[in-house]
């Protein structure tokens, strides 16, 4: 499957079928379907990093038909996934003159979700962080926007103060967090 700008990603099952028991499997694949009928799904593997095994991250990918639009990371919480996005998804990215529209990037965050997780201690905000930031790089999006709730608000802080070249602007919605 192609990915934005025509990145090649994983979107089968192949991962899915070797983390899961067999009894969950046909639950994991119906909800795999319906989302990826509705939205871009796909999944990309990133190499060793931080000293940390390889990571099969899932996300959704919805593009926006409007020229120049810009990207936007939407971070979940817990116990939210990227299905909260998948809700908003057409408010998001359909165009208008009365909104803004973004092309949208949900990923199910390493250790949550579909994504798989580390066996090793130690993974962090900054590393979270740092997955983020490499799937946009990946998908080719140099410069984006930031949206993080829960959990994220932390990791799209921190991602703010590391990559802050990247990042045009970020949206948090638990302002308490220290900086």
């Amino acid at each position: 499957m192609k990915g934005a700008k025509g990145v090649e990603v994983d979107a089968g099952g192949g991962f899915w079928a070797c983390v899961f028991p067999s009894s969950a499997r046909k639950t994991i694949r119906l909800l795999l379907f319906m989302v990826s009928r509705q939205h871009q799904y796909s999944s990309l593997t990133f190499q060793r990093f931080d000293g940390f095994e390889p990571l099969n991250i899932h996300f959704v990918h919805q593009q926006s038909d409007v020229e120049g639009t810009i990207p936007l990371l939407f971070c979940h919480g817990w116990p939210e996934s990227f299905l909260e996005v998948t809700k908003i998804l057409p408010l998001l990215t359909k165009g208008g003159m009365e909104h803004p529209v973004f092309h949208v990037i949900a990923p199910s965050l390493p250790n949550y979700g579909f994504s798989s997780g580390t066996k090793r201690k130690g993974f962090g905000l900054k590393q979270y962080a740092e997955t983020c930031h490499l799937l946009m790089l990946k998908l080719r999006y140099e410069n984006y926007l930031s949206q993080g709730g829960d959990w994220c608000t932390m990791i799209t802080r921190i991602l703010t103060l590391i990559h802050h070249e990247a990042l045009m602007a970020h949206h948090i919605n638990l302002p308490w967090t220290p900086a």
